[in-house]
């Protein structure tokens, strides 16, 4: 899987759920660093770009 991209499909509703979650100040960072992982899989970007985020 080295390089390529996957698709995955996140609802409108699971995005802004994900967006807020990465906002919210008193939310466990571990819950936050996998929000956003999530939000930058569902925008197109690489695991090889995300590592070096």
């Amino acid at each position: 899987m080295r390089g390529k991209k996957q698709t995955n499909s996140v609802s409108r509703q699971e995005r802004e759920a994900l967006d807020r979650l990465t906002r919210r100040q008193n939310a466990a960072q571990k819950l936050v660093r996998r929000a956003r992982i999530v939000l930058l899989a569902d925008a197109g970007v690489t695991y090889r770009s995300m590592s070096k985020q």
